[in-house]
């Protein structure tokens, strides 16, 4: 599969020195700092627990990691760029050695400043429409993710929700990557923030007779794109209705190979994350926790609570 992720969206918040909140939401972050109308020293820390270290490539990815001084652990990273990660303005960052059992830190320091046009738009777009539609940041602070051969444990409780997705109320950890994945959603597989491919595998033996007239078919979409191989050769691709792939004339006597390659979404990895529900239209009021430009105020649709889309293999 591709390489798993952990997503960093709460942190201890640092301005000035000032003490100004611990494990808040990173989308608080961006509006605390521009109520200063002037640039600030920031420093987000975000905290996650290491329960096996990872072996092999391991990466933090970071929007614009040139403006920040990044720690890890309290020491300085020296920025190794390795490319993108799903998009140009996500950069991988070498971070390979440098975790360690227990509580881990990523610390991002910077001067946090906005032009003065932009600080003048921030101070009138809670009131007119016209200034909240031209705002544009200069400046951005955004979660952070973690990305390597590694499995997240999921310490709490998921719940089923309308509109195909789980609410889980809990702790996330850096574990050991998952060895074997069962049919059914994988979010509650060390799999809760996966995006990209996945391959399954499966050996499956057939007498004679029985490699006739058979075929594989879903319960529901798996996801985005779903291809089928039966003994190394391409069944079909599932996009839509219906989820069947036929296998006549790929099948044999005694063992056969079936691979399902499911590639996914960037959903369970971008979020929005904290709504009570699963939401069908997206806008940046979606994903604000506390905003007076975007909500004017608390967002009634927040949870604390993390929201996944149910994603993997669902049979008849």
């Amino acid at each position: 599969m591709d390489l798993n992720a952990l997503v960093l969206d709460y942190c201890d918040l640092t301005i000035n020195g000032e003490d100004k909140g611990k494990n808040i939401p990173i989308v608080d972050v961006q509006e605390i700092a521009c109520s200063y109308g002037e640039p600030v020293n920031l420093e987000a820390v975000f905290s996650f627990n290491v329960k096996a270290v990872p072996e092999g490539e391991l990466y933090l990815v970071c929007e614009t990691p040139e403006l920040f001084d990044i720690e890890i652990n309290g020491e300085k990273l020296a920025q190794k760029d390795c490319g993108c990660y799903r998009d140009k303005s996500f950069r991988k960052l070498d971070i390979s050695g440098l975790l360690r059992k227990g509580r881990n830190t990523v610390a991002l320091k910077t001067l946090f400043k906005q032009s003065p046009e932009t600080y003048e738009n921030i101070s009138k777009a809670g009131g007119f429409e016209s200034y909240r539609n031209k705002l544009s940041y200069d400046m951005e602070i955004d979660a952070v993710y973690i990305i390597g051969n590694f499995g997240v444990e999921t310490d709490g409780e998921f719940t089923e929700i309308p509109r195909n997705a789980l609410s889980f109320k809990g702790s996330f950890s850096v574990a050991e990557p998952p060895k074997t994945v069962k049919c059914g959603e994988i979010a509650t597989q060390k799999l809760p923030f996966f995006n990209g491919r996945i391959k399954y595998r499966k050996k499956i033996e057939l007498k004679a007779g029985e490699t006739e007239n058979r075929y594989i078919e879903f319960a529901a979409k798996p996801d985005t794109v779903t291809r089928v191989w039966a003994n190394g050769k391409l069944a079909g691709e599932i996009l839509w209705r219906p989820y069947r792939a036929e296998l006549g004339g790929l099948l044999k006597e005694g063992i056969n190979i079936i691979e399902i390659e499911t590639v996914g979404t960037l959903r369970n990895l971008l979020g929005p994350f904290h709504l009570k529900e699963e939401s069908y239209g997206l806008g940046p009021h979606t994903f604000m926790h506390i905003s007076n430009i975007w909500r004017k105020g608390l967002n009634p649709a927040w949870d604390d609570a993390y929201v996944f889309l149910k994603t993997g293999l669902f049979f008849k």
